[in-house]
């Protein structure tokens, strides 16, 4: 892919000599930080207030064909807000350059290597920041190509420092990436101290609904008028360099206790309503809640035990944190798809229901039934034995998913459980009590089918 810049700007001076403001590299052309990062860099050069530059690329590979097609629209497209006022629409075209970082490595390290202070802002799903030994001339994941950019970026002496910011749903998404830049360090025998002596790693927590709803224009997000962005302990440096809107940018010294919140209760919920949703034919969210077995199943899941995996404390936030949640999924102007929740199923079951697993376990003493029936309903989908018609090996890790295919026996799911437990991949925590709660609904579930369970549980 190739092609001119959108905008063009010295890399190294601004206006009147002075000092070019920072390079906010944009990982991730998907619609989530397109109308999350995108729509905030936008408003605020539009107030005056961002001067920075905003380069987007793509995490893989496979993003070259929609970075080609949105360069070729000028970089423009469509957020649609709906909510109880009713439907705004903008276009917007907040990048100065779209860039191929693997048929344009050139191009792009020009932006990496620019002596501009440098923000890397990620979302590559969950399992994006996953560490994957590889070549240190070609690394293809993201944690390997920062890695490359960090060390390239300090052989060329640049002097001003770096801040990432990884958006994934992690706990501890800063911690993670560190670490994984860290063993590729060791894997390629980098000084880890001269690597990272002027990088910052900001622990973030983002909230913000984004669908695709209209065929003709794939680029055109759909989102509501809610959004936060929470980042935890940033120099001030950062703060400066991202002057977005403080009514949706919070920073804070730590994101835990709002990460907590979202992750379990939104996310989780989500994750939730994907595994139990498709394999009875439900494809929206909305549908999902209105679903007279659903519906019950999924509020009695957030209200009981989401909401009782937090200690007494935190409780009544995020209750109200939940009612919040619930009026959100109800919004009407919002057309969610439970296919579009189920991209990366393994991983986001492991990190969203794993704190509500074990903080139902830490505070009730005993293995929250609801979550449990869903890691058993995520089992029988992902093996194929209660998909509904709804295939989830392609959007999900392939080795796992076979593993599971091929050890999953119809006709004793108990074993099966027992044998997935035991196996690499397996998502949640490996507890013998775990694992037999969760044998048990996947049992019942092939016995009387997982409408009637879930009924039973709601």
């Amino acid at each position: 892919m190739s092609g001119p810049e959108l905008g063009t700007q010295d890399a190294s001076v601004g206006a009147a000599g002075r000092p070019l403001p920072a390079t906010v590299l944009q990982v991730g052309e998907g619609r989530f930080l397109r109308a999350f990062l995108g729509a905030l860099a936008a408003e605020a050069r539009e107030a005056g207030r961002f001067e920075g530059r905003l380069v987007l690329t793509a995490p893989r590979p496979g993003g070259a064909e929609r970075l080609a097609a949105l360069r070729a629209r000028g970089g423009r497209y469509v957020i649609v807000v709906r909510g109880p006022a009713g439907e705004s629409r903008v276009e917007i075209a907040p990048y100065d350059r779209i860039v191929d970082g693997f048929q344009e490595s050139a191009d792009l390290l020009a932006e990496v290597l620019s002596p501009a202070p440098l923000v890397v802002v990620s979302n590559t799903t969950e399992a994006g920041l996953a560490y994957r030994r590889e070549d240190p001339a070609r690394p293809e994941t993201y944690p390997g190509r920062l890695t490359r950019w960090l060390d390239l970026r300090r052989r060329a002496g640049v002097p001003a420092p770096t801040a990432v910011v990884p958006c994934e749903l992690l706990t501890g998404n800063a911690r993670l990436l560190r670490e994984a830049v860290l063993r590729h360090a060791a894997d390629w025998g980098l000084p880890a101290g001269a690597l990272l002596g002027s990088v910052s790693f900001v622990e973030t927590l983002v909230d913000r609904i984004v669908t695709s709803e209209d065929p003709a224009d794939p680029f055109a997000c759909f989102t509501e008028p809610y959004m936060a962005f929470y980042l935890g302990g940033a120099p001030d440096w950062v703060r400066e360099a991202l002057p977005l809107d403080p009514r949706f940018v919070h920073w804070v010294a730590d994101v835990a206790p709002a990460r907590d919140r979202k992750v379990r209760l939104l996310n989780g919920t989500h994750t939730l309503m994907a595994v139990v949703g498709l394999p009875l034919g439900v494809a929206g969210v909305g549908e999902a809640l209105g679903h007279p077995v659903l519906g019950p199943f999924l509020r009695a899941a957030m209200f009981e035990e989401g909401i009782g995996s937090f200690p007494p404390t935190e409780r009544d936030p995020a209750r109200a944190f939940a009612l919040d949640t619930v009026a959100r999924l109800q919004n009407p102007g919002i057309r969610d798809t439970l296919a579009r929740l189920a991209l990366q199923m393994t991983a986001k079951v492991g990190a969203r229901w794993t704190p509500i697993l074990e903080g139902c376990r830490r505070e009730r003493g005993a293995w929250p039934e609801r979550f449990a029936a869903g890691v058993a309903a995520y089992l029988r989908l992902a093996a194929g034995a209660d998909s509904g018609g709804f295939d989830v090996a392609p959007l999900d890790d392939p080795d796992w998913i076979g593993r599971l295919r091929a050890l999953w026996r119809s006709d004793d799911p108990a074993g099966s459980v027992a044998e997935a437990a035991a196996a690499p991949g397996w998502p949640v925590p490996r507890d013998p009590g775990l694992t037999a709660t969760v044998a048990a609904h996947a049992e019942a579930m092939t016995r009387r089918g997982l409408a009637a369970h879930l009924a039973a549980l709601a």
